[in-house]
């Protein structure tokens, strides 16, 4: 942990991105052993006093690891409430001068969650601590944006939450309201269990609150939207769909949660396939992949497969929504190939120019469904053309590729191509 919190205290938005900033910060916040240790890697890692409030008491630290020397008034620039069972348990934050940094939102997102198993585990702010303030809360003024400590207790975190919530000017956090019965599927649980550097004791904890066995076979499941505004429903509907048991203690289905604007996760109980029967889901702009059944220490790697297995789900005309991890076999590691490597690529460039063509989209799908199937007539019925019309195209692709399709090896190489393009291309949203 120290070698993390030792490297430079201002990520760079432009040098690091997004998933990179998400894994430094899980493997900086998964092996903290109380809050006054989250607290101090968080303010070392931003580069100014970082704080959390919990049950009534305040732990503030800045980045040289001591209290900072300013009393009094505290202003934090990004803030994050710490829930548990959809409840609020407490709150995080930064106290930048200025303008904040893009990267606080991960970090503050990344406290909350490593805060919300601290506290369920009895490792929050403890009482009497000389930097925590002591009995003092945080309570909001009216009418500003500040957070000022005030003595004898500033009401339980469901309060400061209303107070949020009803402050003008007030930071508005994402709205991570879940949808499973109970209160099940707390965002914050629902990414320690899936955090590869969560310890298995927090793991444990965050199962039981969440309603899970600690052990048995479980499934992650990942389920990604081409729009934000489609992520609520399309939990619902998947977790609705797949045919889970109930959970161990609720009675209810999976526990499931939004972990980014677009990514959502669900915790399947059980070695079933996860397949279900009724209404028609996933739905257009929605893909889910399955992770395979694995012990619940091993729930990290259900969840990388499955968040592969998403970047397959309707792919083209011939990939379903719903792909199984365990069914893509060695299509698989075509997820794995850099980028560049795989844009760069003569073929796939030969690909990406074919489909910038007025009707591109349509040759692709046509390719696709030739090299997917074993007649130019079995493809034409698949893609509901006239054998002539499939036959034409075929001929303009094969000009294109310098390819011939009837050759069982170069149709594999132009589908592979074409997979290698998809999965890469800029306006892929399952990525």
């Amino acid at each position: 942990m120290y070698g993390l919190t030792s490297s430079p205290a201002h990520p760079s938005s432009e040098a690091e991105t997004a998933p990179a900033l998400l894994a430094r910060f899980d493997a900086l916040f998964g092996g903290v052993a109380d809050a006054d240790e989250l607290v101090r890697a968080a303010a070392r890692v931003a580069g100014c006093t970082a704080g959390m409030s919990d049950h009534g008491r305040v732990l503030r630290r800045c980045p040289a690891g001591g209290v900072p020397e300013a009393a009094g008034e505290v202003v934090p620039s990004t803030r994050r409430l710490v829930t548990v069972g959809g409840r609020a348990a407490g709150e995080v934050w930064v106290e930048r001068p200025g303008e904040p940094l893009p990267f606080d939102a991960l970090l503050t997102e990344r406290m909350a969650l490593a805060a919300a198993v601290l506290v369920t585990g009895g490792g929050g702010v403890a009482a009497g601590d000389p930097g925590g303030g002591g009995p003092f809360a945080p309570t909001r003024r009216p009418g500003t944006g500040t957070v000022s400590a005030q003595g004898g207790g500033g009401g339980t975190a469901q309060a400061q939450a209303q107070a949020h919530a009803q402050a003008p000017g007030a930071a508005q956090a994402p709205d991570h309201r879940v949808w499973g019965p109970a209160g099940l599927g707390d965002p914050a649980l629902v990414q320690a269990v899936l955090s590869a550097s969560m310890p298995e004791t927090q793991r444990s904890r965050a199962l039981h609150l969440l309603g899970l066995p600690p052990a048995g076979p479980m499934r992650a499941v990942a389920v990604v939207v081409a729009e934000p505004r489609a992520l609520q429903g399309a939990l619902r509907s998947s977790a609705a769909g797949l045919s889970a048991p109930p959970t161990a203690r609720s009675g209810g289905t999976a526990p499931h949660g939004v972990l980014w604007p677009r990514v959502g996760a669900i915790v399947l109980p059980g070695p079933g396939t996860g397949r279900g029967t009724g209404a028609v889901w996933p739905g257009p702009g929605v893909a889910v992949g399955l992770g395979p059944a694995v012990a619940p220490e091993r729930l990290p790697e259900s969840w990388a497969q499955a968040r592969r297995a998403a970047r397959f789900a309707g792919l083209g005309p011939t990939w379903p929504r719903l792909v199984d991890a365990a069914e893509l076999g060695a299509q698989v590691l075509l997820a794995d190939i850099p980028e560049d490597a795989a844009l760069t690529h003569p073929d796939v460039t030969a690909v990406a120019r074919l489909e910038a063509e007025p009707d591109g989209p349509q040759m692709l799908a046509t390719l696709e469904a030739v090299c997917r199937t074993r007649s130019l007539r079995e493809a034409a019925k698949l893609l509901s053309l006239h054998h002539s019309s499939v036959a034409h195209r075929v001929a303009r692709a094969e000009r294109a590729l310098a390819m011939s399709l009837s050759d069982p090896s170069e149709r594999q190489r132009a589908y592979t191509a074409v997979l290698l393009w998809r999965l890469n291309a800029p306006d892929n949203w399952r990525n």
